[in-house]
């Protein structure tokens, strides 16, 4: 994992999510756990390049600039 450079949140069907976009060429989907004091790994997706800017619309557009 690499440094961090854009966060982005959600909160749809009762669940926090958090979108993470790193030097590491990734995004990753992440959920607060059952706690509420800890973040849970979704999923990751690769990117050919790190990317540059993350912004969400809605639940179902996530627009990522590279």
């Amino acid at each position: 994992m690499d440094r961090i450079t854009g966060i982005e949140y959600l909160f749809f069907n009762n669940l926090h999510i958090f979108f993470t976009i790193g030097l590491d060429n990734t995004v990753k989907a992440w959920t607060l756990g059952p706690d509420q004091n800890s973040i849970v790994p979704q999923g990751t997706m690769n990117l050919p390049a790190a990317p540059l800017s993350i912004a969400v619309g809605s639940p179902t557009l996530i627009l990522i600039g590279l």
